[in-house]
């Protein structure tokens, strides 16, 4: 992964590469531009199963002359009632015990870039998250940055950065008492492509490496498939992996997430 650092820098010091010229002058824009989307999915099961999830996120950025923010929102939440003597039936004692949870992942990134070109960015990320499930009560995170626009035009952006991250970690006390801070380096790459006005696919894949025990290292990639339905309302497939190396002790390394959801453009 530190290989892309190099590939960053060689490929910004080129002002001749033809993406350049591509590139919209997205950071010089005279009116200030703001985007706010959410999607929603949901599952309810009643009867000889007792479940219900919900998945929401929350997508908003402001861009005016050279600046950036955005925001990024993220809940997972699952309740049930669980099978406790494993014989495929909820008795009256099960169902009288009532509703658990059984998913619990919350997430929220504020992003700040400030552009140096059309294609050169640099930034500032805060972030927090909670998933008892994979062993976090709360997991608090700082990061800066440079990004780099490989590609950028009307159809295709293809990314870069390289990053610093500190994170706070404070682990379930009930399993694992304690915190931790990670000190990490960050490198992402992502790509954004329009097949035409209505359908798109996005992926991004980044990695965490701890600068004190290179064994911990932790892997996201997230890729996502949206089709519109109407002018503001959208389909969305998509899948997010999580691979952490060193995971919390007695939890496990991989959480996946494969998610429907409908997407609703407000701005």
């Amino acid at each position: 992964m530190l290989l892309l650092f190099p590939l960053l820098v060689a490929h910004a010091a080129d002002s001749t590469d033809p993406t350049f010229a591509a590139a919209p002058a997205g950071a010089e824009a005279e009116e200030p531009t703001t985007k706010a989307s959410a999607d929603l999915g949901a599952t309810w099961m009643s009867g000889n199963t007792e479940k219900f999830t919900v998945n929401a996120a929350g997508h908003a950025s402001h861009m005016w002359d050279k600046n950036k923010i955005g925001l990024e929102v993220l809940v997972n939440y699952g309740r049930s009632i669980g099978d406790a003597n494993g014989d495929l039936y909820l008795d009256d004692a099960e169902r009288e015990a009532g509703f658990g949870d059984d998913a619990a992942h919350y997430a929220a990134d504020l992003r700040y870039d400030r552009f140096l070109s059309d294609t050169n960015t640099v930034y500032a990320l805060a972030g927090w998250l909670s998933d008892k499930f994979a062993g976090y009560d709360t997991r608090v995170h700082g990061q800066v940055g440079f990004a780099h626009y490989f590609v950028k035009n009307d159809s295709t952006e293809l990314t870069g950065e390289l990053g610093f991250d500190v994170a706070n970690e404070d682990y379930v006390a009930s399993v694992v008492p304690g915190s931790d801070v990670i000190y990490s380096v960050r490198e992402m790459l992502g790509v954004k492509h329009k097949f035409n006005e209505d359908v798109g696919i996005e992926e991004k894949i980044e990695a965490y490496e701890s600068v004190e025990d290179f064994s911990n290292t932790r892997v996201l990639n997230t890729i996502a498939l949206t089709s519109n339905v109407s002018g503001k309302l959208a389909v969305k497939l998509s899948h997010t992996l999580a691979f952490d190396n060193v995971p919390v002790p007695n939890f496990q390394k991989l959480d996946q997430t494969a998610m429907a959801s409908l997407v609703l453009t407000i701005l």
